[in-house]
């Protein structure tokens, strides 16, 4: 039996011994027959653990698949900026449809529905704001009638100001929609050599992450599995199972969504 096949069975092992101490905690509270209570209890578990299992199967495949594009974003916005700016050019000049199409250095021009566009980029550490937009877009009004610029974000004020140019349609796509419209469209995303690991991305959810850690797991379930010892044999222990409960439940919210944190980094 492969490792990972013991770790699934355990995981398995460790949620249904939750629920059903949470089920016969409670159902012990209200019923004197012991037998009852456990066939209730046997029977509750399978269900919860039932529907559980339904849920966390659509959860991980939603979760995997925003999690894959989630990095595709990332990593195409990434490689567009290690590329030379002729060779962003060329890459995009490949995946717009249209006539008389020309590349240039800083931007690639082409022509569709008799419309002259004009397709630029600001591929920066910093945010394009309503000013970098001006200076980057004053060049091209004279050139075309829409001119389509490609960022990493930008401001409202930014995108604002491009919707009240006159006599000019100006678009602006950050990362996501620059991906989904453009290369994500033509089943095309960019990727650079240069990038060899996957880029990790923080967030604002450290208190999250260190609350539901795997390795909690283990001291809510010992601490909740206490009190509920404890709610079965003190009388009118109606206490000991609430808490004795959000602890396992806590306990169980850990193991199936958190992460182990591991010791080993591998740097040395």
């Amino acid at each position: 039996m492969s490792k990972f096949k013991i770790i699934r069975i355990l995981d398995t092992v460790f949620k249904t011994a939750v629920v059903f101490l949470i089920a016969f905690a409670w159902i012990n509270f209200y019923l004197e027959n012991l037998w009852l209570v456990f066939l209730l209890s046997i029977s509750i578990t399978m269900l919860i653990c039932y529907i559980l299992n339904i849920f966390s199967v659509k959860k991980n495949a939603k979760k995997q698949n925003e999690t894959s594009v989630l990095q595709q974003i990332e990593m195409s916005n990434m490689s567009m900026q290690l590329k030379t700016d002729l060779e962003k050019s060329k890459y995009i000049a490949s995946l717009v449809k249209g006539d008389n199409k020309k590349i240039h250095t800083a931007y690639v021009s082409y022509t569709k529905n008799d419309i002259n566009k004009i397709v630029t980029y600001y591929y920066k550490t910093s945010i394009l704001d309503e000013y970098i937009l001006l200076d980057i877009i004053n060049k091209f009004l004279d050139k075309s009638d829409e001119i389509i610029v490609l960022c990493t974000q930008y401001t409202d004020k930014a995108n604002k100001i491009a919707s009240s140019i006159a006599n000019h349609k100006i678009s602006l796509l950050n990362k996501s929609e620059t991906y989904f419209n453009l290369f994500s469209k033509n089943d095309c995303v960019p990727k650079s050599n240069l990038i060899t690991e996957k880029a990790t991305k923080f967030t604002f959810k450290d208190f999250w992450q260190k609350f539901s850690s795997k390795n909690n797991a283990k001291k809510f379930f010992l601490s909740g599995l206490l009190l509920l010892v404890i709610s079965i044999i003190i009388p009118y222990s109606v206490y000991y199972i609430v808490f004795g409960s959000l602890l396992m439940i806590f306990a169980l919210i850990c193991f199936v969504r958190g992460k182990r944190k591991s010791e080993n980094t591998n740097i040395f």
